[in-house]
């Protein structure tokens, strides 16, 4: 299911208010400014974050 946005995501899904509360409060304020309608969404930005931060090979 699709949401119109965080506010109504987290409202509405269990799953996604757990999911959000868990993460690190900086990953929050970031999701804040996304369009993020679904915990599927919020899953990807977060993986893809977690993967820009890692350092590069040597």
């Amino acid at each position: 299911m699709y949401y119109e946005d965080l506010a109504d995501l987290l409202n509405r899904d269990a799953s996604a208010y757990a999911y959000y509360y868990g993460l690190a409060p900086s990953i929050q304020e970031m999701l804040q400014s996304r369009p993020i309608g679904s915990l599927d969404e919020m899953r990807r930005f977060v993986d893809d974050y977690h993967f820009s931060q890692r350092p590069d090979a040597f």
